[in-house]
């Protein structure tokens, strides 16, 4: 997992500003707010489409116009524009864009000679009267390149992993079919929580709670058998005979119906029903499923729960799935948390993916200054840059 050293980004959020965030050492959160229109969400999103681009996957925000160049832990950089080009074919400007990106000139400079060169490009092209090549579905040009590898290509990319969180979805910067074949018709939490659900009950999480169960009842079985034959003193017990004696009485279904309370016991399930306790709640797995159950024994399956357990949710299992590959994007994460469980959000994430980053845009006060390991940057000190250099 490549980490985060630095961001430096140009046009956006304001028009011909430039912000650049040095990360602090050893902070497992950086934390951006700001008023409404500071940039925080753009920041988030073309850090995320940028790193799409380097791994030739289509994340596209709404953010236009703009240079962003990242600086990763151990070496290496990653740098990314994003420019309108009218009715300027692509094919056109890819490779002479592609040029001024390799020579590295700085983020202002670049952007300036792409917006010239696609400016030339627009004129010669009203002219001759050619039409846009994708009929004005996609007038942005965007590309991206990489510098100073100190590892192979395929592997720096495979270790640039990131998950975010942003407008109830989840998102990678790389090809997966599951969101690509689920979010096709109307995004929402539900469908984030099938998904992440789904990649909970395929990993190892449900297999190993399982495992656990069926190698106890083993133990208990073939100290049963030992037993029996020591009573026996004509049978000498064979590898076959105690295979058999295990068969016949290990009952498989059972075990899977009955491992509830292992699944309560993993630190999933365990540090999620630290916030549930406050509702007199908890998370259960029941028939192959997540649910809560209250307090007077009713069981709510995961598609009834409230939008803000639903979105607890969420974050606790993209974090807890992705913990030791990825860098964690969210966009105001707090969105329909209780404050109390909103102050509890930070150090339990922390808590459960250590040597993870979080790169998190939010407004709220209690979300934040709950560890000792977050670096806040208030974006509305770079409008007033910007206003003083404008």
């Amino acid at each position: 997992m490549k980490k985060l050293s630095s961001i430096n980004v140009y046009n956006i959020p304001h028009i011909g500003g430039e912000i650049k965030i040095n990360f602090e050492k050893g902070k497992a959160f950086l934390v951006l707010t700001g008023f409404n229109g500071s940039g925080k969400s753009r920041v988030i999103t073309s850090i995320l489409e940028t790193l799409a681009l380097v791994r030739d996957h289509d994340y596209v925000s709404s953010a236009s116009d703009w240079v962003l160049n990242i600086a990763f832990e151990g070496g290496g950089e990653a740098r990314a524009l994003k420019m309108n080009r009218g009715n300027v074919p692509a094919g056109k400007i890819t490779s002479r864009i592609g040029e001024l990106m390799v020579e590295r000139f700085s983020l202002k400079d670049t952007f300036k000679k792409a917006s010239n060169l696609i400016s030339s490009e627009t004129e010669q092209t009203l002219k001759s009267g050619s039409l846009n090549d994708d009929s004005g579905n996609n007038r942005n040009f965007c590309g991206a390149t990489l510098y100073d590898l100190s590892e192979p290509e395929d592997l720096f990319l495979e270790s640039t992993s990131v998950v975010a969180y942003i407008d109830d979805q989840i998102h990678f910067n790389y090809e997966r079919k599951l969101e690509k074949i689920v979010y096709e018709k109307e995004p929402n939490l539900n469908k984030t929580l099938f998904i992440l659900i789904s990649e909970l009950i395929s990993s190892d999480f449900v297999k190993a709670t399982v495992v656990e169960k069926v190698e106890d009842t083993v133990k208990k079985l073939m100290k049963e058998f030992l037993k029996g034959s020591k009573k026996n003193k004509n049978a000498v017990p064979t590898e076959e005979a105690a295979l058999s004696y295990i068969h016949e009485r290990i009952d498989k279904q059972f075990i899977i119906n009955n491992s509830a309370e292992l699944f309560s016991q993993n630190e999933l399930f365990r540090d999620i029903n630290l916030f549930f306790k406050s509702t007199n709640r908890k998370m259960i797995w029941n028939n192959n499923r997540i649910c809560l159950e209250l307090a007077d024994g009713t069981i709510i399956d995961w598609y009834n729960f409230s939008k803000g357990e639903k979105t607890l949710l969420s974050l606790f299992l993209m974090v807890y799935l992705y913990r030791d590959t990825s860098v964690f994007l969210m966009d105001e994460p707090e969105s329909s948390l209780h404050v109390e469980w909103q102050r509890m959000l930070f150090p339990a994430l922390m808590k459960m993916a250590p040597n993870s980053q979080f790169i998190i845009a939010t407004h709220s006060p209690f979300l934040v200054m709950n560890t000792d390991s977050e670096q806040v940057i208030n974006m509305a000190k770079f409008s007033m840059g910007a206003k003083k250099h404008g």
